[in-house]
């Protein structure tokens, strides 16, 4: 797929944008992530980017849990943007092509870069199966996001033979079916163990200062980052800091506006 730079001009509304984003949700975690979705409401986030995994790590579909379902439709129906997020978020991990690639997927993601290696056949098979058990639920999802943003070009490749407004990868989001691509650093935390939380907590923060210029700037929350008091302070507080200065913004309503050649805030 070919991506082309969008041009970020100037416009005379005078604030950048921020777009939340929650990852991984799933039925196992819907209290948790309702309680993330009321607090960031409070702190001046009305609506944000809801990243959900249809057969969380080979499960059941979330279609077939009733409360789960009544949840995300009124979410939609309140304005939030509802986005495909893997298929199981889980990869099988056979064939990597190098050490790196191994790394990569079992270090780094923990085995959870699910299209990071798959084939066109593959991506399309696991995409149309995640679209399945969100028509199930009579949801459509905006958009599609791959698994710790790791993705093949082949996997890639397929995304616009859906009925995706975009995709995103840590550095930037790509619009459809325009493939505009809008630069937009990403402020994500580890907290898969102490050492880890605590280096997050400093790289949020170094991240944070040299993303103030930036005309997107984008936050990435894990539910299990939530269940870590500190972090999940650091994490409020970025989010209370960002709403000062910026508009917030799901990543539906950055696509509606790249495509209806509206440029985000600067």
């Amino acid at each position: 797929m070919s991506a082309r730079t969008s041009a970020i001009s100037k416009t005379n509304r005078g604030r950048p944008s921020f777009v939340l984003a929650l990852h991984d949700v799933h039925p196992g975690n819907r209290e948790l992530c309702n309680t993330f979705v009321s607090d960031v409401a409070a702190l001046g986030v009305p609506h944000l980017s809801i990243l959900v995994v249809p057969r969380w790590h080979g499960g059941t579909p979330f279609s077939e849990d009733l409360d789960f379902v009544f949840w995300l439709r009124q979410l939609k129906n309140d304005g939030h943007d509802i986005s495909l997020h893997g298929y199981s978020h889980i990869d099988e991990g056979k064939g990597f092509p190098s050490p790196l690639a191994t790394f990569i997927t079992r270090f780094y993601t923990n085995g959870e870069g699910e299209f990071f290696n798959l084939t066109e056949e593959s991506a399309r098979w696991k995409i149309q199966n995640g679209l399945d058990v969100f028509e199930a639920a009579g949801i459509e999802p905006q958009g599609f996001v791959a698994p710790a943003w790791l993705i093949s070009k082949a996997a890639l490749g397929v995304l616009n033979e859906f009925p995706f407004k975009y995709t995103t990868a840590l550095q930037h989001v790509d619009i459809f079916p325009t493939f505009r691509r809008v630069p937009g650093r990403t402020l994500v935390a580890s907290s898969r163990n102490a050492w880890r939380r605590s280096l997050s907590k400093t790289w949020l923060s170094f991240l944070n200062r040299i993303a103030r210029g930036d005309t997107i700037l984008r936050m990435a929350v894990h539910p299990r980052d939530l269940h870590f008091p500190a972090l999940k302070r650091k994490l409020y507080t970025l989010v209370s800091n960002a709403v000062e200065s910026r508009e917030p913004l799901t990543y539906a309503e950055l696509a509606d506006r790249v495509n209806g050649e509206e440029t985000p805030n600067e």
